[in-house]
């Protein structure tokens, strides 16, 4: 028997290698990717709890083309409705809230959020992939003053090597 838990692992490794925001993974269908590049796009006619169909943040589309290990995610999912991340019963979901405590329950995780998968691929798309601050807001779909100010994580030990860098005592004498 496969537990919700176990269910939204895929889809938390998506999040982890996108960098997408939740409410995109879980409006994500088959139908939006194309040669490995995914369309996030208004979607008018999704179901949704008030019927008003859904979009992306701030209404704007953006092509995300998807880096393998996002790719190898997707291409794995089983093929059972309309939906890449549905419910183990094949109807979208509404939230991972449950699903999502649960699973840091089990595993002894607790200060982690889904959102921090976020500012974590932000890091990697800079750091490990060479995008400047502009490139990598344009493909989290966000602004780079946003990016700046809410999605750069500070490293103690990139800290620590800076200030162990210099001497301020040279520099005031």
């Amino acid at each position: 028997l496969i537990s919700d838990e176990c269910a939204i692992q895929p889809l938390v490794r998506f999040l982890a290698f996108t960098g997408c925001r939740v409410g995109e993974a879980l409006h994500m269908e088959w139908q939006d990717v194309i040669d490995g590049v995914w369309m996030i796009q208004r979607k008018p006619n999704c179901p949704t709890a008030f019927g008003l169909g859904w979009s992306p943040k701030w209404d704007k589309s953006r092509q995300v083309p998807l880096i393998k290990e996002a790719l190898e995610v997707f291409v794995s999912q089983p093929r059972i409705s309309r939906w890449v991340f549905p419910k183990l019963d094949g109807t979208r979901r509404d939230s991972l809230k449950r699903s999502w405590d649960s699973l840091k329950k089990r595993n002894g995780i607790q200060d982690f959020q889904l959102k921090d998968f976020r500012t974590w691929f932000n890091h990697v798309l800079k750091s490990e992939f060479g995008f400047t601050t502009k490139e990598a807001s344009a493909y989290l779909g966000h602004s780079p003053d946003v990016n700046e100010a809410h999605y750069d994580p500070v490293s103690e030990k990139v800290v620590r090597e800076k200030l162990g860098v210099k001497s301020l005592t040279a520099t005031l004498l």
